[in-house]
């Protein structure tokens, strides 16, 4: 069977991004995925820091104890990590392994995932690399420096759109996600809709207000010529939030 493969770029050296997905395991593999045994548990997931340490859905915050996915088998710092995985629903022999490198590539560090042997594990699915090739592809992508001291800069917008315009501003909104995607400094960027009021919420949230600024431009350029005046029933309203 083929091996599930991901791969991410983030703007650090290859030291901080080993950190990054070990120490931080926690937070950037985020609540309401998909990608949860007993997600109704699960606070969070917890990497022990050394050959032989446990990769752990923790279900007691206190007592970090829960279900072990799996153990590390290689831990260099900077360079590699290899750990055996499984679900809850496998015979306990069953178990597949993870194999993520990383390899300094620019000023950046490319952070790779090769997920495989799934030879040992005789009822998984033809098409479950393709499926855990998009999850940790999604997950990857919440990897960023950025989130090791919190998020520094938010741009958040509110729109107001008339009934029978809400599929034209939404529209408009994921074509600035579009131009905005891969920008330097972009931690995350998405919109939202309050089924109540039909309200659309952009929010975007950046390394610094610095980053933002640099890129706000050319982002917003792809949505600068849309009838908004026709569109929404008041104009928008935008924040910019900082850490106190």
């Amino acid at each position: 069977m083929s091996t599930a493969t991901a791969a991410v770029d983030v703007p650090c050296d290859p030291g901080t991004a080993f950190d990054i997905f070990t120490a931080d395991i926690g937070t950037w593999w985020k609540r309401g995925t998909r990608y949860w045994n007993d997600s109704a548990r699960a606070v969070e997931l917890r990497l022990e820091p050394h050959a032989g340490g446990r990769l752990l859905e923790v279900y007691g915050a206190g007592t970090g104890e829960g279900f072990e996915i799996g153990r590390v088998l290689a831990w260099e710092l900077g360079k590699r990590l290899v750990f055996t995985w499984r679900q809850d629903d496998w015979a306990a022999s069953e178990f597949t392994e993870v194999d993520v490198r990383f390899e300094a590539v620019g000023s950046g560090t490319r952070v790779t995932v090769e997920h495989g042997g799934w030879d040992r594990v005789p009822a998984a699915d033809p098409g479950v690399t393709d499926g855990y090739s998009h999850g940790w592809q999604e997950l990857l992508d919440y990897i960023h420096p950025g989130s090791r001291g919190g998020l520094m800069f938010v741009h958040l917008a509110i729109h107001y759109p008339r009934p029978e315009y809400v599929d034209d501003v939404l529209a408009s909104m994921h074509r600035v996600g579009k131009a905005a995607k891969g920008t330097p400094g972009l931690i995350q960027m998405g919109a939202w809709r309050d089924e109540n009021s039909n309200r659309l919420v952009g929010l975007a949230m950046w390394e610094s207000e610095e980053v933002f600024e640099a890129s706000a431009e050319r982002i917003f350029q792809v949505a600068a010529d849309d009838p908004w005046d026709q569109w929404c029933e008041r104009p928008i309203d935008v924040f910019h939030l900082t850490r106190p």
